[in-house]
């Protein structure tokens, strides 16, 4: 009887010792299994890290780019005056000085030398009162008729050639709208 008993003893320490290794190595995978899983988290950040760094670095590098090319731009007096005309057209033909400043970012001085050069070039004029800048290529040209006495002022084709008013002639005159 002792030897079945120890036969059964045998068994049972077999038995638990194959639970004890089987334990093991099911333990032994879950943690390689966790340090993968652990790395490649551990890398997505890393990489997501990276991208947005990367990111924010060629926005860094292209607001410098866009400064250096503003700065190049208010150096050039030519280029000014490009810059100065595409304002005028979103502006519909027509400026004055603080607007040129403050949209460009330019001190008075710098304005107003690119605008009298562009005066001088015959690209604008000068608007009423020399407190604007009219750009004609952006702008209109409307006729009417006025009076030369009363001043009063007609559309074309809506009168004849005497005033209705007090009976004066009228010309035919026109301005930028």
């Amino acid at each position: 009887m002792i030897t079945g008993g120890i036969l059964l003893i045998v068994v049972f320490a077999v038995m638990i010792l194959a639970f004890v290794i089987l334990a093991t190595v099911i333990m032994k995978a879950v943690q390689s299994s966790v340090r993968q899983a652990t790395h490649q988290i551990a890398n997505k950040v890393v990489d997501k890290a990276l991208d947005v760094g990367s990111k924010e670095l060629i926005k860094g590098a292209y607001t410098v780019g866009k400064m250096v090319q503003e700065e190049m731009v208010k150096s050039d007096p030519q280029k000014m005056g490009t810059e100065v005309t595409k304002l005028a057209k979103r502006n519909k033909g027509e400026l004055t000085l603080s607007v040129v400043m403050s949209e460009l970012n330019i001190s008075r001085e710098l304005a107003e030398k690119t605008l009298e050069t562009l005066l001088r070039q015959k690209v604008c004029i000068e608007g009423e009162a020399g407190e604007s800048y009219i750009f004609p290529g952006f702008k209109d040209k409307k006729k009417f008729k006025v009076c030369e006495y009363c001043d009063a002022e007609f559309e074309l084709g809506a009168v004849g050639d005497a005033c209705p008013s007090c009976g004066a002639k009228l010309k035919t005159s026109s301005r930028w709208v």
